[in-house]
């Protein structure tokens, strides 16, 4: 769905993931029209790579050396809730993309959700250190239209059951978000379903919902913030 998106404003070209992780976004789009990058500050992303030929950056974008101009397009999935310098790397992406080159962002935690507006959200996950930033869908696109881009689209999408089934079965805490982690360790369903799952493919079922979650704008209330800029 992502990769649609994105082909409506540029249909090939080189293509960067920023904060690629486990590579479903990359591993989707091989076979597609781009010639894809993927970058993580863990360098052992590489090996979850399935397509030929991906090429892989480690470390801090900012820190790459990477010429002006030298993307078509920059992909980046959970990602800006994390970053030291959000505004720093919002002008390094800008940098090294092209004159029109696009800017694509999904899944940015929204910070006025229905969770958090009716006071639903049990803040295990949406705080520090896990989250150090917090935007609204406002704040986002101020960030990206400061920084070198003219926004063409933004939505929000997606509602977050999970904070409401925590909260009924009492299992928040406050303690770090790494220790509650290591003891309700989600179900993994293997490297096989992720993947297929991310890219809406390989289970034809899964089509319809998986663009009925990534468009429904929920009134601006979505759980997540996404949107589509161009470079100015």
């Amino acid at each position: 769905m992502c990769y649609r998106k994105i082909e409506a404003y540029c249909p090939t070209g080189k293509l960067l993931d920023l904060g690629c992780g486990d590579c479903g976004f990359l591993n989707a789009g091989y076979d597609r029209g781009f010639e894809l990058y993927g970058s993580d500050l863990n360098p052992e992303v590489a090996k979850l790579a399935r397509g030929p030929n991906l090429k892989f950056l480690v470390g801090p974008l900012e820190e790459q050396g990477l010429a002006a101009g030298a993307f078509d397009v920059v992909f980046t999935a959970a990602t800006y809730e994390h970053l030291l310098d959000p505004a720093a790397t919002t002008r390094e992406i800008a940098r090294i993309l092209r004159p029109g080159g696009i800017l694509a962002m999904v899944s940015v935690p929204n910070y006025r959700a229905l969770n958090i507006r009716l006071g639903l959200e049990d803040w295990m996950v949406n705080r520090p250190p896990a989250h150090i930033n917090f935007f609204t869908g406002a704040a986002l696109a101020g960030l990206v239209a400061a920084n070198g881009f003219r926004i063409r689209e933004q939505w929000t999408y997606g509602l977050n059951p999970a904070p409401v089934k925590r909260r009924l079965l009492r299992q928040t805490s406050n303690e770090p978000l790494l220790d509650w982690l290591k003891k309700n360790k989600p179900k993994d369903r293997g490297d096989a379903f992720r993947p297929k799952i991310q890219a809406g493919g390989g289970r034809p079922w899964l089509r319809l919902p998986a663009y009925a979650y990534l468009h429904f704008n929920y009134f601006d209330c979505g759980d997540k913030l996404a949107l589509i800029a161009e470079k100015t």
